[in-house]
């Protein structure tokens, strides 16, 4: 795929990091974004990770159905000081089969970018025994939210309640600053 993309060139600067379109193609009724980004103020605050996370979209052209879309982190490259994503959207139509609508732009938009980002893998060890046996819950109103790769629309159903644990009704530590803080049986299924 890298060896098809085209050079693009575009860039746009918001809070001193700056976001360039290096290059984009079409690979069998996907777009192929490559991306980067770089730290214009000098502070090199990429360097320990950036993410998209859920705060960025992708526009619906006319004339398509839905619009997938989804991104990898390529990270950091220190040369450079350069941060890089590949971004590929895919619009469909109806029938959710691929489609490209000539001559239609695409707008990548990002809310908010989450900087100095750690992957960790966690070893959970719960004394399962503690779970209480009758969870504390409460009664809530529901949302419900579906989710095509990274591009989520919420969904409302009225009217409809269910039982959630009840916060702080069990604790278990995972890392600096998160915890499970509730555990149960509830409707066959266990809950965090």
């Amino acid at each position: 795929m890298a060896g098809s993309l085209q050079p693009v060139q575009l860039t746009c600067t918001s809070q001193d990091i700056t976001m360039t379109v290096q290059d984009a193609s079409m690979v069998d009724g996907t777009l192929a974004v490559y991306l980067t980004l770089e730290d214009v103020s000098g502070q090199d605050r990429l360097a320990e990770g950036a993410d998209f996370y859920h705060s960025y979209q992708v526009n619906k052209p006319d004339g398509t159905y839905e619009t997938f879309y989804r991104y990898q982190s390529l990270g950091y490259d220190e040369e450079s000081g350069t941060y890089g994503f590949l971004v590929t959207i895919t619009p469909t139509n109806e029938n959710k089969e691929h489609m490209f609508v000539s001559g239609q732009a695409y707008t990548l938009s990002v809310g908010q970018l989450l900087l100095a980002q750690r992957k960790q893998q966690l070893t959970l060890s719960p004394d399962w025994s503690s779970l209480p046996q009758e969870p504390e819950c409460i009664q809530r109103d529901y949302y419900l939210r579906e989710a095509v790769d990274n591009y989520r629309r919420p969904v409302h159903i009225s009217d409809h309640e269910a039982e959630v644990l009840l916060a702080g009704s069990w604790e278990m530590p995972l890392a600096d600053g998160f915890a499970i803080t509730a555990a149960g049986f509830l409707d066959n299924g266990l809950h965090l």
